[in-house]
């Protein structure tokens, strides 16, 4: 006879979905903060364009897109779209 415990995989599934829970408050927040925040921050690479830094310029637009893409994709990954 197998003395040895089985996983059932009960105990894990019940703690991500505690976590989940959790963590779905923050995860709101970040979704409904995300484009205001990367809006203000495309805005402010435009004074880079008007100074004459248009690489810095691009580089910040390219990053605030890439926050909030990657910020999508997390909240598509943990099933809260």
């Amino acid at each position: 006879m197998n003395a040895l415990a089985q996983p059932t995989g009960v105990i894990a599934d019940k703690s991500l979905e505690m976590l989940a829970n959790i963590l779905d408050p923050m995860i709101q927040v970040m979704v409904a903060i995300s484009f205001p925040v990367a809006s203000v921050i495309m805005i402010g690479a435009c004074f880079f364009f008007m100074l004459g830094n248009s690489e810095r310029a691009w580089n910040t637009i390219m990053n605030a897109g890439l926050g909030v893409r990657i910020n999508s994709d997390v909240t598509i990954i943990l099933g809260d779209t």
